[in-house]
């Protein structure tokens, strides 16, 4: 993955928010390490630091964003590298439902987050939810979780097109070893490898071997 451009689509929270800084950071300087010669993270619709701060994150505003950009990364005809995290691996998935991509070599999806976590966390646990939203840099309400899809689901649109891995940590508790044995084991058709990394949980932001390794190599 040498020379190539990566792209980094965070999750639901605002990857300038003090929660997430050291999260991207951390993999920005590893991808230079790893001789990335341009990287972008993609900003949602709805992140304080995206254009369309004032609007609610959704599902379906978010891949229309990320299908915009896909369009004019793929006009370049140059490869390129994805890195998601938690939301971000869904809006990934749900986007190659209506894009084909020819020039992607390698997509890294780190801790998806399971859509019975979306339904505890909107569902059972909505106010404390929103109440942290706040704090994370992002607006959403309630429509969030009713344009979500199943990570499952938009699996079904990985056509083994380039090579893909899903990750999470042993200690993730949104996206856990048990659930990725069933992304695998459910797709068997699909050429998915799948890595656990020991003492780790959804956001990493030290230094971490296998946590990098999982990422980049």
């Amino acid at each position: 993955m040498k020379n190539m451009e990566l792209l980094i689509l965070p999750g639901l929270g605002d990857p300038e928010a003090n929660k997430y800084k050291a999260v991207y950071n951390l993999i920005i300087t590893e991808a230079k390490n790893h001789n990335f010669n341009h990287i972008e993270i993609i900003k949602w619709p709805g992140q304080n630091s995206s254009k369309q701060k004032d609007i609610k994150v959704t599902l379906p505003r978010c891949v229309e964003e990320f299908y915009v950009f896909l369009k004019a990364l793929e006009n370049k005809k140059q490869l390129y590298s994805i890195i998601a995290r938690s939301f971000g691996c869904i809006v990934f998935l749900s986007t190659l439902k209506v894009i084909k991509l020819k020039y992607l070599k390698k997509a890294v999806l780190w801790g998806p987050t399971s859509y019975v976590n979306h339904y505890k966390l909107f569902k059972q646990d909505y106010e404390n939810t929103i109440k942290k939203s706040i704090g994370n840099n992002v607006n959403i309400d309630i429509s969030f979780f009713d344009t979500i899809v199943p990570v499952e689901v938009a699996l079904e649109n990985f056509k083994n097109e380039f090579e893909l891995k899903i990750a999470c940590g042993e200690k993730d508790d949104l996206s856990d070893p048990v659930f990725l044995e069933y992304l695998k084991n459910m797709n068997p058709e699909k050429k998915i490898k799948i890595k656990t990394v020991p003492n780790v949980g959804h956001e990493v932001s030290e230094y971490n071997q296998e946590y990098i390794s999982a990422l980049f190599n």
